[in-house]
C-alpha cells in the first residue's frame, strides 16, 4: 500500500482498533424437512478511523461478547491479515477521522517507560487536524515541545487536496 505521507511515527498509545460494533444478524431459513423459520447469528465489526478492518461471526451476541478477545488473538496469531487502512493523511489523534491540516517533525524518541530513545530515522512525522494540533505539555513523546512544524511536501499536499475535494463532492 502506498502511503500519502511517508515516515509516520506511531503515537505511543495508538491502537489497532478504535471501535467495535456487535450486532444480531437475522436470516430466513427455508426447509421442507424441518420447516421455515428465522435464525440468528452475530457479527463483531472492528473499526479503525471509521473503516471496517475485520468482521468476525459468532452464534449470537452473548457469545461474541464472551469470545471476541480470544477470537481476535487467535486470528492475529495465525497470521490472518486485517484490512489495512491508509491513515497517513488522517489526524493522528486516536479515533479522529479528520484530514490532517498540520505536519510535525518528531524531535526526540522515547520508550514506553519514558526513557530517551535513539531515533534512527530523523525524519519521522505525525499529522493532526486543526482541532487536535495543540498537543499539550504533559507527555514526553506526544507534546508540543517534541514537535517542529514542517510543510507538507508538494505531492502530499496535492493528494490531500484531492481527498478533500472527493469528500466534498
Amino acid at each position: 500500500m502506498n502511503k500519502i505521507i511517508k515516515n509516520k511515527a506511531a503515537r505511543p498509545d495508538s491502537q489497532r482498533y478504535d471501535a467495535v460494533q456487535i450486532y444480531t444478524v437475522p436470516r430466513w431459513k427455508e426447509s421442507e424437512m424441518s420447516g421455515d423459520e428465522y435464525r440468528i447469528s452475530a457479527n463483531a465489526d472492528l473499526y479503525y478511523k471509521g473503516n471496517l478492518v475485520k468482521r468476525m461471526s459468532f452464534s449470537d451476541v452473548e457469545t461474541a461478547i464472551r469470545y471476541l478477545d480470544g477470537a481476535e488473538v487467535y486470528w492475529r496469531e495465525n497470521g490472518e491479515n486485517y484490512d489495512r487502512v491508509d491513515d497517513s493523511y488522517l489526524c493522528d489523534q486516536e479515533s479522529c477521522t479528520e484530514i490532517a491540516d498540520v505536519k510535525y517533525k518528531r524531535i526526540n524518541g522515547y520508550t514506553d517507560r519514558g526513557d530517551p530513545e535513539k531515533l534512527y530515522d530523523f525524519n519521522l512525522y505525525r499529522v493532526f487536524c486543526s482541532k487536535h494540533k495543540g498537543r499539550g505539555d504533559c507527555a514526553l513523546d506526544d507534546a508540543d515541545h517534541n514537535y517542529e512544524q514542517v510543510q507538507f511536501l508538494p505531492e502530499e499536499k496535492e493528494m490531500i487536496d484531492q481527498i478533500r475535494q472527493s469528500k466534498a463532492a
